[in-house]
């Protein structure tokens, strides 16, 4: 997993940990919920912010 995976599971799993689930289904259900709600906006800045952490790490390496 990468910094990208761990923004977007972590904010998927605060959502899906609002409320608890009585079995499996019901969690995957609330976890497809979450997913599909889960905005455009969120995942594009998500992604904006970790590509600034790669080109970071790029520089350094070249650098060294």
């Amino acid at each position: 997993m990468n910094l990208l995976d761990f923004t977007v599971w972590g904010e998927l799993e605060k959502k899906t940990n609002r409320t608890p689930h009585t079995n499996v289904d019901a969690l995957k259900a609330t976890i497809r919920t979450e997913w599909d709600n889960m905005s455009e906006e969120f995942l594009i800045n998500s992604g904006k912010a970790f590509r600034c952490c790669v080109e970071a790490v790029i520089e350094v390496k070249e650098v060294t």
